[in-house]
């Protein structure tokens, strides 16, 4: 299928915390408005960063051997 390192496991990581974090603000908002689409999106970008970040580091530290 596709290799532990390939791209699309980060994605799918992203989608199914994105779907995950739409399905429980959904569940507990009184009014689902902007404010949860706001936190939606900053979790998104936070994640990016950290899956950026994750696989930046991963590099810089593998090439030191």
């Amino acid at each position: 299928m596709f290799a532990a390192d390939h791209p699309i496991w980060s994605i799918l990581r992203l989608v199914v915390l994105l779907v995950s974090m739409f399905g429980v603000l959904y569940i507990n908002a009184s009014n689902f408005d902007r404010t949860e689409i706001v936190s939606i999106v900053q979790l998104f970008i936070m994640a990016v960063g950290i899956e950026g970040g994750a696989k930046g580091l991963k590099a810089v530290l593998g090439n030191t051997k």
